[in-house]
């Protein structure tokens, strides 16, 4: 808080006057949702194999 505070703040280390004022949720997840699939073999994942559009090309 040093970094953003003023030099001059007066609070007491520790003192937290909206303490009362937060609320904690505890999430719990239910659902993932995405892609899963798994992994080509080792032989068959870049760059052993080059699926791009242009393969094998030079700048």
């Amino acid at each position: 808080m040093m970094k953003y505070g003023k030099p001059d703040t007066s609070r007491p280390k520790g003192f937290f006057p909206r303490l009362d004022a937060i609320t904690v949720y505890a999430v719990t997840v239910e659902r993932m949702t995405g892609k899963e699939m798994t992994l080509p073999p080792l032989s068959e994942q870049w760059p052993a194999i080059d699926r791009t559009m242009t393969p094998n090309a030079r700048p």
